[in-house]
């Protein structure tokens, strides 16, 4: 491995200076940007530096030291005070501290250890003999004046036993060695430098000191004991190395756990299930021994997962489970009947404290670059690609999903037969990139404890044009299916791609996919911190003359003008601002703050609004929707913008006969008749998207005071606490039975009355089916959409099941024919059961609920 250093000697000033480390800055390139090695502990391999493959197949990284300004010590320091204020700890004194005497002579020790490894002699260091200087003991003299059998052995087949005179030296052996060998007629190589090993011993007899001059050879003689030489060649001397290969099985000490009260109907035992997980995969499993359950279960004990520790991808989560147990759970049970540990009474789910430890190791334990190539054209040398020759020549449907089932490519009879996902990902070489719709299945195929495997999809993600993927694919390339670093980066290149108005569309899931980051520090953080840097402000001054909302920042506004406490269960502020002196307008922008409810949901309804019309789409269908906007600034917390001239149906109703009206069917048309010229297919059409978009999401608890409608006909929902098929209940049953809201009042406008057919009643239906085949045709991103948003804390949507409804309504595996009819179907049926509807708005009513 090398390190290149980019900095001109000659031209520096005072080139002494390089020797201060407060005089220079170390950077390295990452992605387009710099960054400082800041961490002087840290090792080279530690660093986020791009590693890349030189001429001559050596690893290379390049760090610029760049020369300090007078200016950049005192922002340093300032920097630092500042964040020693927000953090509450110096960073700066615990530098000092690991940077003390010991580190300066660490650092001062390793260039002498280089120079020393640089020139020492592999051959002399492994032959190093053990000789003494002494002199000879006066009960061996009697050996100098006469001459000594030796053995010599020779690749453990040839041995044969000479006299020597104990003041030769160990090369006088060696050619007698090879006079002998050369006498009995015996091949071997004698231009081979060889060299007299010790028998059984890791000890040599080398260089020019006297047979008498080893210590080996003196302690022979005092114990009466043969002397033994084996006959080596230098080539079979083991190779002088500091490292070696230990890839040890990963594994986890499991202590115990303990409960500080006990439930109410304990189990009989418990044991404990540790999984390693990567994505929505469970890699591997082990099982603790059961142990009687008490309010402290400890265990002390390892539990060995069946993974290498070298074959752990990046980004895998280490899970435990405590499983209960009722009945025997004694050897011969084969199937313990599992018992829940959560008793109503006593949360012990959020009490359960569970102890264990993780393996130490005697270096720390480093995660290595990702696989690069020098280049990227040229293919991987793991050979799990073949030539373009021996590829697959059958192609991939840009519609369809990607073929990994085994059985379908052995269909194929005019390719190659391939049984494996090996084999699947040698076709997709040449194939895939054209139809990047497939990505993620094939992405969710591949062995990830595979290294070789994910190198070359690396390689593959490197040669990928983020252009061509859809929205909806890098959006699901961030959910939490994959967690590859690669994967990721590679979506969110996409995104990069996207227009504000694009970004803001899509925010909502991106702000909460940051949960489920393997890491802080993702391709994402850094994303979306560059995009608010870009449409944000930089500095605020002292007094602000003007502030913006976070729900619209496009209006400047100047105070505050009325607030009043609005008449619902969670007490929200009506809040309304004057904007900025303008000639154009000056009509004061409203806000609903609401804090109590989750945002994020209501969010995720409005959301759909504009996955009709996707940025990559080439459909348009005008609902004349009424964009208004909400967002969430906090937990439970946030704002709905508020729509001028509207009104809630409720309101309509009260305003034309109190409770009763809500069995006036021409209520509603007397009421807009009153207001403005009637807006009939302003009326449907709005009408039309609405129903459609409450029976896909399942939005329920819809009564007469979260439905409103504007002077000009725009009918709009707001205030969307279920979805997904979630109703309110009374007694056990659902208080909600059609499928959506279409009341006697809304066809009485469309001219539907009594069943009698009419030209907006036909529009309505044309209009339904429109919007819902659009819809259907974006199932994918509203899948996505919605699958990004499951382990974010949404109550009525935090499980894989939770999604169920929403393919159903969708009717994903049915035809576009069949669909359509489905739909017009329940547009029938809520003709049939608009009454009902009707009589919950009159409850409503009556009984004041807000």
């Amino acid at each position: 491995d090398g390190l290149y250093f980019c900095w001109d000697l000659g031209c520096h000033p005072d080139p002494f200076a390089i020797l201060d480390p407060e005089k220079y800055l170390l950077l390295y390139a990452r992605g387009g940007d710099w960054y400082e090695a800041l961490d002087d502990c840290q090792i080279l391999r530690t660093l986020d530096i791009p590693w890349s493959l030189d001429d001559s197949r050596c690893l290379v990284a390049h760090i610029v030291a760049k020369p300090r300004v007078a200016g950049d010590l005192e922002q340093k320091k300032r920097q630092q005070q500042t964040l020693k204020y927000l953090i509450g700890h110096d960073l700066e004194q615990e530098a000092s501290d690991r940077l003390g005497e010991l580190t300066f002579t660490r650092r001062k020790l390793a260039s002498p250890r280089r120079v020393e490894l640089k020139n020492r002699h592999d051959v002399l260091y492994a032959t190093e003999p053990w000789v003494t200087q002494a002199p000879v003991p006066s009960e061996l003299e009697e050996w100098l004046n006469r001459k000594l059998p030796v053995t010599l052995h020779y690749m453990s087949k040839i041995s044969f036993s000479i006299l020597v005179d104990l003041k030769a030296t160990p090369d006088v052996l060696l050619q007698v060695f090879g006079r002998v060998m050369e006498e009995q007629g015996v091949e071997y190589d004698f231009s081979e430098e060889l060299v007299l090993k010790v028998s059984g011993r890791e000890e040599f007899l080398s260089g020019e000191n006297s047979l008498i001059d080893f210590l080996w050879v003196r302690q022979c003689l005092k114990a009466s004991q043969d002397l033994h030489l084996s006959v080596v060649p230098v080539s079979n001397l083991p190779p002088d190395s500091v490292r070696f290969v230990d890839w040890p099985l990963l594994r986890v000490k499991l202590l115990g756990f303990d409960i500080p009260q006990l439930p109410s109907k304990p189990p009989q035992s418990v044991f404990v299930e540790a999984s390693i997980l990567y994505g929505g995969k469970v890699l591997c499993s082990v099982c603790s021994p059961s142990k009687p359950f008490a309010d402290e279960v400890l265990w002390n004990e390892w539990l060995d997962f069946d993974i290498l520790l070298r074959d752990l991808p990046r980004g895998v989560k280490l899970s435990f489970t405590i499983n209960a147990c009722a009945g025997d759970t004694s050897p011969t049970t084969k199937d313990p009947k599992p018992a829940s540990l959560k008793d109503p009474k006593v949360p012990t789910n959020e009490s359960m404290a569970i102890s264990f430890l993780l393996d130490r190791y005697s270096f720390p334990v480093v995660l290595p670059n990702t696989f690069r190539h020098s280049n990227s054209s040229a293919s991987p040398t793991s050979g799990l690609f073949p030539d373009k020759s021996t590829a697959s020549t059958s192609s991939l449907s840009p519609q369809g999903k990607f073929p990994l089932e085994k059985d379908s490519v052995t269909r194929r009879s005019p390719s190659p037969v391939f049984n494996t996902k090996g084999d699947h990902l040698r076709r997709f070489r040449e194939e895939s990139v054209q139809y990047a719709s497939n990505l993620p299945h094939f992405l969710r195929d591949i062995n990830w404890l595979d290294r070789k495997m994910v190198e070359d999809v690396h390689w593959l993600l490197g040669l990928w044009d983020p252009g061509e993927l859809d929205v909806h694919v890098a959006l699901e390339l961030l959910s939490t299916d994959f967690p590859d670093e690669i994967v990721r980066k590679l979506a969110v290149r996409r995104l990069e791609a996207l227009p504000n108005d694009d970004v803001l569309k899509y925010l909502l899931q991106l702000v909460q996919t940051l949960k489920v980051e393997p890491y802080h520090d993702s391709f994402l953080a850094r994303y979306l911190i560059q995009r608010a840097l870009r449409v944000s402000h930089t500095s605020v001054a002292e007094t602000l003359p003007s502030f913006q909302l976070q729900i619209n920042k496009l209006f400047p506004l100047m105070q505050l003008d009325r607030c009043k406490v609005m008449a619902s269960k969670k007490k929200p502020l009506w809040l309304e601002f004057s904007p900025m002196p303008s000639p154009t307008s000056n009509t004061p922008v409203g806000i609903i703050f609401k804090e109590g409810d989750d945002l994020r949901q209501d969010m995720l309804v409005i959301q759909v609004r504009q996955t009709r019309d996707p940025p990559d789409s080439e459909k348009s269908l005008d609902l004349n929707l009424i964009p208004y906007g909400c967002i969430s600034t906090g937990h439970n917390i946030g704002m709905i913008e508020i729509v001028r001239n509207a009104a809630t149906i409720a309101a309509v109703q009260r305003s034309l006969g109190g409770t009763t009206a809500t069995f006036r069917n021409d209520a509603l048309f007397e009421w807009l008749r009153s207001k403005c010229p009637l807006q009939e297919i302003r009326f449907v059409k709005s009408c039309a998207g609405y129903c459609v978009a409450t029976y896909v999401l399942g939005i329920g608890d819809r009564h007469n005071d979260n439905i409103m409608i504007t002077d000009q006909g725009n009918l709009f929902h707001i205030d969307f606490g279920h979805i997904l098929g979630n109703r309110k209940r009374f007694l056990g049953v659902s208080r909600e039975r059609a499928p959506f809201v279409l009341t006697p009042d809304f066809l009485y406008v469309m001219g539907r009355v009594k069943s009698r057919n009419s030209l907006y009643f036909q529009r309505f239906r044309e209009t339904c089916s429109e919007a819902y085949l659009l819809l259907r045709s974006h199932s994918r991103l509203l899948i996505t959409l919605f699958s990004l948003m499951l382990l974010t804390g949404i109550p009525e949507l935090s499980a894989a099941e939770d999604m169920r409804y929403l393919r159903e309504a969708l009717q994903e595996d049915q035809s576009e024919g069949q669909a359509k009819a489905h739909f017009l179907e329940k547009i029938t049926e809520c003709e049939n059961l608009g009454w009902t509807v009707q009589a919950n708005w009159w409850i409503h009513m009556v009984a004041g609920i807000k």
